[in-house]
């Protein structure tokens, strides 16, 4: 059974926080995921938010549909399509993964740690360290 958020219950322990969080894409906005919006992505990607590691596993073609959803409380009348090309860009999917992942209760540090730790227990090879742009000499 799923314990609701209280005063005394923190996010993390909960699958589904009711904290707004807020983001800013073409204005300041904030992310709400209602029990609506939560049942239209599951309808919408098979995605579920209550049970994120069971079931369909999450995929980047998804954010659009999400954001959209956690924004809908703000403005209605918005569409997945219109999120698409009005505030999602290559440079700020990061930044609204991140924020929606806040509003889910995901602590990115844990999970980045646990993947870390299973990379190191199968034996696969670190990723190489991240370089600036090359240049190739003419």
């Amino acid at each position: 059974m799923e314990t609701m958020q209280t005063p005394s219950t923190p996010a993390a322990q909960n699958p589904i926080p009711y904290d707004p969080v807020a983001i800013v894409l073409d204005r300041p906005r904030t992310l709400l995921f209602s029990w609506g919006a939560i049942r239209r992505i599951k309808a919408a990607t098979g995605f579920d938010m209550r049970s994120p590691a069971s079931g369909t596993p999450w995929d980047i073609d998804m954010l659009p549909v999400v954001l959209c959803e956690a924004l809908r409380h703000e403005d209605p009348e918005l569409t997945p399509e219109w999120v698409e090309e009005h505030l999602l860009e290559v440079r700020n999917a990061g930044y609204a993964l991140e924020r929606i992942f806040e509003a889910m209760g995901v602590d990115l540090d844990a999970v980045a740690a646990s993947l870390e730790a299973e990379e190191g227990a199968a034996g696969e090879a670190p990723l190489p360290p991240k370089r600036g742009p090359s240049r190739r000499r003419s």
